[in-house]
């Protein structure tokens, strides 16, 4: 993905919850990296980026995405279309170039905090 190794490691370590756990708060601790997982997370990501530059950046900015479930991702994506008629595309990609981390957004607190603020879509 033109990455440089060491980039790419930290990418991969960070979306397994080796060092710190701002996002993961640790629900992942040094988790071994699965070669199909992280395959299918990549091309799921690859599906809605409309390009390799907007993954780079994505996974840049956000590297636990490739640690995250497909099926979250998918979600929140289309609840970004739902909810805020942000389709795939170039809004979409405007949207994962500037807050990457909606992709694993689980609860909404709707102001009644829930202390889960890295993860809550009132942050959005």
């Amino acid at each position: 993905m033109g990455f440089a190794a060491d980039e790419a490691d930290l990418i991969v370590r960070k979306a397994h919850g080796h060092g710190a756990q701002g996002y993961w708060r640790g629900s992942k601790k040094n988790e071994e990296p699965d070669e199909g997982a992280l395959a299918a997370r990549l091309d799921y990501l690859r599906s809605v980026c409309s390009s390799e530059a907007g993954l780079r950046d994505t996974l840049r900015l956000f590297p636990e995405a490739l640690g995250l479930d497909v099926s979250l991702m998918s979600v929140n994506v289309a609840l970004l279309g739902r909810s805020y008629g942000i389709k795939e595309g170039p809004a979409l990609d405007g949207v994962l170039s500037r807050k990457p981390s909606v992709l694993g957004n689980t609860l909404d607190c709707s102001g009644d905090c829930a202390g889960e603020c890295n993860r809550c879509w009132a942050r959005f």
